[in-house]
């Protein structure tokens, strides 16, 4: 750590060496895919190395950097599921755009643009219908009911963090359902 800290780039390369591949498969188990624990591992050694010089290690280097790239997953997987919950609230705000286009005087959708949205609901339920049954169940209840989270743990005779977990979890896997949409 110390060798790291001072700029040694021999040292930081014998730590990414050994570190590397157990924490990819460590990633792996997190975020399931291959490409995004890649992303994860490159950042959080990209972020020692820029920040080396301010580098403290309160655990030892194994702890530090398992619990990092646990964060750093746990990080990706909640900006997958806001990518998720926004491209599921904008469709569901343009399916009802043409509706609204005489009162506000806006220009209508073109049909490329209508037939897009049309693909990416269509895309969206088959998604939805392919989550775990409570999963599903939380995501229906949410937005298609417009139920709090409150009323859905009662509902579903569940405690309100596990409706917040159920629905983080729906959004991770919606985000890689609709992958080709986000990106």
């Amino acid at each position: 750590m110390a060798r790291i800290r001072d700029g040694d780039a021999g040292a930081y390369r014998r730590v990414f060496e050994a570190y590397y591949e157990p924490l990819l498969r460590f990633a792996q188990k997190h975020v399931h895919s291959a490409d995004t624990a890649r992303e994860v591992i490159q950042d959080v050694f990209s972020r020692v190395w820029r920040q080396r010089a301010g580098w403290i290690l309160h655990d030892t280097l194994r702890g530090y950097f398992y619990g990092a790239v646990r964060n750093a997953c746990l990080n990706e997987l909640k900006r997958q599921a806001t990518e998720a919950h926004n491209l599921v609230r904008t469709s569901r705000e343009y399916a009802s755009y043409p509706d609204l286009t005489p009162a506000f005087g806006q220009v209508p959708p073109s049909p490329q643009e209508e037939l897009e949205a049309e693909e990416r609901r269509v895309a969206i339920w088959a998604a939805v219908q392919q989550l775990p049954e409570r999963r599903r169940m939380v995501v229906t209840l949410r937005w298609q009911h417009q139920m709090s989270y409150a009323e859905i743990a009662e509902a579903m005779e569940i405690s309100v963090k596990g409706v917040e977990i159920q629905l983080t979890r729906a959004l991770a896997d919606l985000a890689k359902s609709l992958e080709r949409f986000v990106r």
